[in-house]
């Protein structure tokens, strides 16, 4: 009975700093602005995204494109978007004149792999006066990187499970 409490003792303490390291690791927090805030078609939109844990940060790409009402979107166009300072940034010119809104996510290369935000939609300012889009604000998203730290947390886990009963079986 003393083995098998050293033993989960023993357990419990190697996945608890594991999973401290694991977890605080794969936090991304992103913070994105558009300048300015309702453009108007054809003219240029400055993207800027601030994303904390630079240091895993390897490239930010964005994919932005426009639509037409809410039926017509054009291609979506896949671009790099360059460090400034502590910003990714990139200045996008808005290519249709009968467009309403564009939309817009972050594709984030850390060293965990490739990870992509939901899409964002800005309104564009078309002089009707009527709201083009119903999603006109721009978010702030906090996501976290998806990571291993679940699948690392449950082999931790399972290699205990085998180790202990491999001593079973003495």
């Amino acid at each position: 009975m003393r083995y098998y409490k050293k033993t989960i003792l023993y357990v419990v303490v190697m996945v608890l700093v594991l999973s401290f390291f694991i977890l605080n690791t794969a936090a991304l927090t992103i913070d994105v602005a558009v300048t300015p805030e309702e453009p108007e078609p054809l003219s240029i939109v400055t993207i800027n995204a601030n994303i904390t844990n630079e240091e895993k940060i390897e490239q930010v790409h964005i994919k932005i494109g426009e639509c037409e009402g809410l039926s017509l979107c054009h291609s979506i166009q896949n671009l790099s978007m360059q460090k400034n300072g502590t910003l990714y940034s990139i200045d996008y010119q808005l290519l249709y004149p009968k467009a309403t809104f564009f939309k817009y996510c972050l594709n984030i290369k850390t060293e965990e792999g490739w990870f992509e935000t939901e899409y964002v939609n800005c309104s564009l300012e078309t002089g009707d006066g009527e709201d083009n889009n119903t999603d006109t604000t721009n978010k702030d998203n906090d996501k976290a990187v998806p990571g291993f730290g679940v699948i690392m947390f449950l082999a931790i886990l399972f290699l205990a499970f085998i180790k202990v009963k491999k001593r079973d079986k003495r």
